[in-house]
């Protein structure tokens, strides 16, 4: 069985770190020293960043540790509050807000799903959010060091055709 994944933050996650013959993909990692970077540059007085994430999901959990690795490096301090599902991220931005200088959101579904309620409750209060994601942007956050998503797309449609084509087993391919 041959496999090719696209998107997946930690490619670890799935089996990577033995380098299996029959898989091969591209990872949509963030790169989340320049995120904080630029959350720096744009507001070198702000410190205080507001994380909202979901543990029980492993790119968010992988995200966020990444995040305190790098945080004190950069005179960061994180303001954490965890949330199990879409419909808290409301309540968890209102108990942020009078607390940060600045909201990011890193690679969380659950929170991405509800970000119009994170940049309500942010705006409410002229608080800024950085996002991981152009899409997010595109929402309405202010900013964010993005994956190429076509980019990516189009590396795992031709790494997909190579193998089909030449008949290679996934591990030969170096994506």
């Amino acid at each position: 069985q041959k496999i090719v994944y696209s998107t997946v933050t930690n490619p670890s996650d799935v089996g990577m770190d033995e380098k299996p013959v029959n898989m091969t993909g591209v990872s949509d990692v963030v790169n989340y020293r320049a995120n904080l970077e630029l959350i720096k540059s744009v507001f070198p007085g702000k410190n205080r960043i507001g994380l909202i994430y979901n543990p029980g999901e492993r790119n968010s959990q992988y995200g966020i540790d990444q995040i305190r690795e790098i945080a004190p490096s950069l005179g960061l301090e994180l303001v954490e509050v965890t949330v199990a599902g879409s419909g808290e991220v409301l309540l968890a931005a209102t108990s942020l807000v009078d607390r940060v200088d600045v909201f990011y959101v890193g690679s969380d579904n659950t929170v991405a799903s509800s970000l119009s309620a994170l940049l309500r409750t942010a705006s409410e209060k002229m608080v800024p959010v950085f996002a991981s994601d152009a899409g997010s942007v595109e929402s309405g956050a202010l900013a964010a060091v993005s994956v190429d998503y076509l980019a990516l797309g189009e590396r795992v449609a031709e790494v997909a055709a190579q193998i089909l084509k030449e008949d290679l087993m996934p591990g030969d391919i170096e994506p």
